[in-house]
Formats: structure tokens, sequence, C-alpha cells
């Protein structure tokens, strides 16, 4: 049974945030902010807010391990002109380098995995604090590096109502050991045999596979890429195999950054799941929900 607690944190201390610059995009307000992270430093995120004084719902989005806060904003932006909240924050690795960890070893790659799940924990605090944000309906959206973490999110942390989990790797320690991905593979071949089996060792008890079981009562939506080049179609199958009910899974004809019908799909489900008023449903005739 994995160790929740390792993922606790004062949430009655302050929130410190910081907003560093602001700008409009239309009537939806973009702002540049940063909060404090329980573990070491700021957490630097974007925070976009609907014209109005709600109650609106409130979407927390963590990126993909290759990119940042940016990944987001543009859905953010269009998902605010339906009425939501959204938080698009910075994994530890992403954040300026004052706040982001130094030390390369395996015991500190562990820690800033423990520090992302935090701070995700300290981003659904944020957008609670609000007046205007309605805490029953809270969403998530994750990709990849966001959608593996996600899944632990989703079993120590009730308060999100619907997880969009994309491209997520359901045994990050297997995916390491298999994956032909010329990156994960280099990265895999420099550190030494020994060292690297320690490493996943260590890791091992914090795979996603010991906690999306317990995602309920979350409504899950996966979604994943037939070209991916991280996450094998047979790892996706025992993702979606594992996860609790309710779920829905659905499949496109791209690589691992997604395309436009993903994005798509994923405003219509989560339009469905926080009750947000939308005048027309995208459509997704395209999407099939079998590999």
């Amino acid at each position: 049974m994995p160790d929740f607690s390792l993922f606790d944190y004062d949430q009655s201390a302050p929130l410190a945030v910081d907003v560093v610059a602001e700008q409009k995009r239309g009537a939806v307000t973009l702002q540049d902010i940063a909060y404090a992270s329980p573990k070491f430093g700021k957490v630097t995120a974007y925070l976009v807010v609907p014209p109005g004084s709600g109650p609106f719902a409130g979407l927390l989005f963590v990126h993909w391990g290759q990119g940042n806060r940016e990944e987001f904003v543009d859905e953010a932006v269009a998902l605010a002109e339906l009425g939501v909240v959204s938080l698009s924050m910075d994994a530890p690795h992403a954040r300026p380098h004052r706040w982001r960890p130094q030390d390369q070893t395996p015991e500190a790659a562990l820690a800033a995995d423990i520090q992302l799940l935090v701070d995700m924990r300290r981003g659904l605090d944020l957008l609670l604090a609000r007046p205007d944000v309605d805490p029953q309906r809270i969403g998530y959206v994750g990709h990849s590096l966001g959608a593996t973490k996600g899944g632990i999110l989703a079993a120590i942390d009730k308060r999100v109502r619907a997880y969009v989990l994309m491209g997520g790797a359901v045994s990050l320690t297997r995916n390491y050991r298999v994956s032909p991905n010329p990156s994960i593979a280099l990265y895999r071949d420099s550190i030494p045999t020994q060292e690297w089996e320690e490493f996943m060792v260590l890791l091992e008890p914090f795979d996603t596979v010991h906690y999306i079981t317990t995602a309920a009562p979350a409504s899950l939506l996966f979604q994943f890429a037939r070209n991916d080049e991280f996450i094998s179609e047979e790892e996706a199958l025992l993702f979606e195999k594992l996860a609790s009910e309710p779920k829905q899974t659905l499949w496109y004809d791209c690589a691992h950054d997604f395309n436009d019908e993903a994005r798509r799909d994923r405003v219509a489900w989560l339009a469905a799941q926080l009750n947000l008023v939308v005048k027309s449903v995208p459509d997704q005739s395209t999407s099939k929900e079998t590999p």
C-alpha cells in the first residue's frame, strides 16, 4: 500500500501569492503568478480568470516533461470563455534557477517528484481559496508527466471531480527499463547498471500503477496517441485497465504531443463533467474508443 503521508503538507500555511504581471486576452485576465511551495521556493504559474463573479469551475493544468506552464495557456483562455478559472503550473525542473532542484542524485529526483505532487495539491488550495470558484466543479488536465502524476493525485486528493490524462505512464520504472525511445535509452545508458537498478528500486513505489486503481469517485478521460514515441499501446491499455470507474478512453492518429482533435474532445468532455454552458459541442465523430 502506498504511503500517502509522503504527500502531506500544512494546508493552513499562507499561499503567499505574488502577482508578477497581468494582461488581458479579450475579456479574460491572464496573471503571471508565483505561490509558496511547502517544500522549497515558489511555484511559477499562470492564473487565467474569466470576467464576472462566478461561480466558476476550477481547473489545474500540468504540462509534459519537455514543456512548461505555457503549454496550456491558449486552452485555459478558451475555457475561461466557458466559465473556468485555470491554474497552469510549472513542475520543479521548469522553474527559475533559484527555485529549481540543483542536485542530480536519484534521491533528489524522487524528492522533486514528491514536491511536484505537493505543489499540485497546493495549486488546488489556491483555486479553492477563491470565492469565485465552485468547490464541487474542480477538474485536472495533465499531459505526459502531468498525466503520470495526475494518476497519483487522483488517489491522494479527492477534491477533483474530473481528470483528463494525456499520454501518461502507468509504470515509469517499466517505461524507463524497456522504452526504445532514443532520449530515454540515452538516459538509461548514461548511468552505471548497479546505480540504475538502485534508482529503479527507489522509484518503483511511486509508480502510478499503485494509485490509479483508487481514483474513484473522480471521472477519468484517458487520451492516447497511436504514434506515441514514449508510451506503447501495451502500456496505455494497462493504464486504462487498472484505472477505477468511471472512465473513458479516446485514441488519436498523432504523436505524443497530440493534436487539435484531442483538444476539442477534452473541452467537450470537461464541459459535460463540470457543467459548463456551451453553445455547441465540438465534433467527436473521428475519435475512436479502441486502439
